[in-house]
């Protein structure tokens, strides 16, 4: 059963916990990721039987059942979050676990802005998502050890400091290629016309 509540001034949809079950720290769930916010009304409840509170952000108008208004309302949540999120430090020895939190419109552009999620998380190096997190469960507390290989999947880390190999048999014309190049380096290479509203640029 979820309700619609409001905490200073913002409108979240939200599952709270059964009367007697322990009580464990709340969740806020961030569209964006896999999807946007829909699909949180069946974690929600989910997480409530367990004994952990959920809200998420539910944009008016983006969402079939939006309740977040977009302006103010929205700005106001993305910059609270923003702020929340770059306080998490690692509990053993006070780490920063985000690095950075970047929001929609300084990192987007176009006519489908609308449709992109607020903030994208980037975490430190040594962090990232959990597996169980992706599928929708819950593992204790808010770190914990991984002792399995890293590999070909997607961690939230921060872009700024992910780096890249990028192999080529051809010269390329810039010192700093980036992954939205690529694109337009194939349709150029296959003779095809670029769009004059696509990011990047041809690397030869």
């Amino acid at each position: 059963m979820l309700d619609t509540v409001t905490i200073e001034n913002l409108t979240l949809k939200s599952a709270q916990t059964r009367a007697g079950a322990r009580a464990r720290p709340p969740i806020l769930f961030i569209p964006g990721y896999c999807a946007t916010a829909w699909v949180y009304e069946s974690y929600l409840p989910f997480f409530a039987e367990r004994g952990y509170p959920g809200f998420a952000l539910n944009l008016r108008g983006r969402e079939a059942q939006g309740i977040v208004s977009p302006g103010a309302e929205a700005t106001a949540l993305a910059d609270e979050m923003s702020k929340k999120l770059l306080t998490m430090t690692d509990p053993d020895d006070g780490t920063p676990i985000i690095r950075n939190v970047y929001k929609r419109d300084d990192i987007y552009s176009g006519p489908f802005l609308q449709n992109a999620a607020e903030l994208q998380v980037g975490m430190n190096d040594g962090y990232r998502v959990s597996w169980q997190t992706t599928l929708g469960g819950s593992p204790p507390g808010i770190v914990y050890k991984n002792d399995r290989k890293w590999s070909a999947d997607h961690g939230g880390y921060d872009y700024a400091i992910t780096p890249g190999v990028l192999v080529s048999s051809r010269p390329i014309t810039t010192h700093d290629p980036r992954i939205i190049d690529l694109a337009p380096t194939v349709l150029k290479y296959f003779g095809l016309s670029i769009p004059s509203d696509i990011d990047g640029k041809p690397l030869f």
